[in-house]
């Protein structure tokens, strides 16, 4: 069975491209909203790592409060992926173990999950 991992990305067209790079190592599970995200992962408990966008709507960083909330359950990997660096901070600091730019998400989720 491949690994689930959680993607919360609001651009459809990257989640595309990172599952069409990942679909064949692990199942990918996107989620373009807060909503969706809160769902997938409450719907599966088996979810090995996520990979976090920082800003969903276009308001500023707003993942925060959802990586604290997966955090409290979740004591896998969590990647904050943005190409600001300031963002990526906070996320690390909010609870993710890793961070990445975007362009790198599929090769390091591989490389976590050491396929």
């Amino acid at each position: 069975m491949k690994p689930r991992v959680l993607i919360v990305e609001d651009d459809p067209v990257l989640q595309m491209l990172w599952e069409d790079d990942l679909g064949s190592k692990v199942e990918v599970l996107s989620a373009l909203t807060i909503q969706q995200a809160e769902e997938l992962f409450a719907n599966n408990p088996d979810v090995a790592l996520v990979v976090m966008d920082a800003c969903l709507y276009d308001s500023g960083i707003d993942t925060i409060p959802l990586v604290r909330k997966i955090r409290k359950t979740f004591h896998g990997p969590m990647i904050s992926s943005s190409g600001n660096p300031k963002y990526q901070k906070l996320l690390r600091e909010a609870g993710c173990d890793h961070s990445c730019k975007k362009r790198e998400v599929p090769e390091k989720v591989l490389e976590i999950l050491a396929l």
